[in-house]
């Protein structure tokens, strides 16, 4: 240990002033230490520095710290995004009791604290189907659905990453969040004009929930939650960069679109409508397509088979559209 400390103090500190305290530190321990003692852990956390886990941990008391300025809190959040976008970390926030605290903080009075404590769970359960499931555990997708009303476009954005981490490829989620009003509250920010990007964001989930809607993909045993007492997701194999925990929402999604309206307003954003960003224009388009394909395996009577009625709007929708491709190329 005490060659570790000489390593250290000749390697790790670069101003004098700090090696100097060091000194006195490590000689204090030293002589403070007796047989199988440890040395005080203040100098190895200057030298080594400290853990993650630690770091995560001083980041939420004074992110929690109610005399803390906002100022600090909002630097102490910006850090611990940074953190638990290590999925390790991410799946340590359990482990060392980080959930509850940061859960608190997203139903903070002030919207800026609300904002980067979003950001934190939505770089949290990004690439970790584990911190998925555990914040799910939560019950915080009503909490995300009521911020996507604000005001605060900001807000409005961070939920949607969230709402949408906690979806994608989870079907125990998607019957949530169908549940509890998610698919009215997502077609009032597909008509938002006054949030693009929220828009643009609604229509890629959307499509990107689609996918994962085949029916002819058929669900794997799996455990039940003790919290909804639903199946808990499975791994198994998927097309794409990432494989869902279970193979399909089973018309789940398709159905939602013709029960809640949201198929009117993915075509009201379709040409003839030439105030439409293009971008938003392609996406809203990549929805229709999708759907058409999945809708083309099922047979009437299953969930989210389509109507004669939509198939006759989707055939108009294409002649709409077919002229201004012919006149764009």
């Amino acid at each position: 240990m005490e060659q570790l400390l000489q390593w250290g103090l000749q390697h790790s500190v670069k101003n004098d002033g700090d090696a100097e305290d060091l000194k006195k530190m490590a000689e204090t321990a030293k002589h403070e230490s007796g047989p199988g003692q440890k040395y005080d852990p203040a100098v190895l956390d200057k030298i080594l520095g400290k853990s993650d886990a630690e770091m995560m941990k001083e980041a939420m008391i004074v992110a929690t710290n109610e005399e803390a300025t906002l100022d600090n809190k909002l630097i102490a959040l910006d850090n611990f995004e940074m953190l638990v976008e290590q999925v390790d970390n991410a799946k340590n926030m359990k482990n060392i009791g980080l959930w509850e605290p940061i859960y608190s903080l997203l139903k903070h009075g002030e919207d800026e604290i609300k904002v980067a404590t979003a950001a934190c769970t939505g770089a949290a359960i990004n690439n970790d189907y584990e911190t998925q499931d555990t914040f799910f555990e939560m019950d915080p997708l009503p909490l995300f659905i009521s911020y996507l009303e604000s005001s605060n476009k900001t807000l409005q954005n961070k939920a949607l990453l969230n709402i949408s981490g906690l979806l994608k490829h989870n079907p125990v989620a998607v019957h949530k969040f169908t549940s509890v009003g998610g698919w009215t509250a997502l077609g009032k920010a597909l008509q938002d004009n006054n949030n693009l990007n929220l828009q643009r964001k609604v229509t890629f989930l959307i499509n990107t929930l689609l996918l994962s809607d085949d029916i002819t993909m058929k669900p794997v045993a799996a455990p039940t939650s003790t919290a909804t007492g639903v199946a808990i997701r499975h791994e198994s194999q998927f097309p794409g960069d990432r494989a869902p925990r279970t193979p399909s929402t089973e018309g789940m999604v398709s159905e939602a679109l013709y029960k809640h309206n949201l198929l009117d307003a993915i075509l009201s954003l379709l040409p003839p409508n030439q105030s439409t960003d293009s971008d938003l224009q392609e996406k809203a388009l990549r929805v229709v397509i999708t759907l058409t394909q999945q809708s083309s395996k099922r047979k009437e009577g299953e969930r989210g088979y389509m109507t004669p009625s939509v198939k006759s709007r989707l055939r108009d929708c294409f002649r709409n559209i077919r002229p201004t491709w012919i006149k764009c190329c």
